[in-house]
């Protein structure tokens, strides 16, 4: 499966189970976009990171450490969620 598609479907069950345990931790459309940004951002900037082409692909957050050296894409989009 693809990397993107997992970490998508991990924030969508994520999401699923917060609105349906019973604990009233989610209680509307406001915290479950938060959620959902906070896991695309990571998921974005992991992949802009080992892509490096700040001109087409800039990543997000900017200061933070590159990816080791030989880093693929597909790793970067694996460890998202770092």
């Amino acid at each position: 499966m693809d990397p993107i598609l997992y970490w998508n479907e991990v924030a969508l069950e994520a999401n699923r189970v917060s609105h349906t345990d019973g604990s009233k931790e989610q209680n509307g459309p406001t915290l479950s976009s938060r959620a959902l940004a906070i896991v695309h951002l990571a998921m974005y900037d992991a992949y802009a990171y080992v892509i490096n082409d700040p001109a087409n692909l800039p990543p997000y957050l900017t200061g933070l450490s590159g990816p080791a050296a030989g880093a693929s894409a597909d790793a970067g989009r694996a460890s998202s969620d770092a």
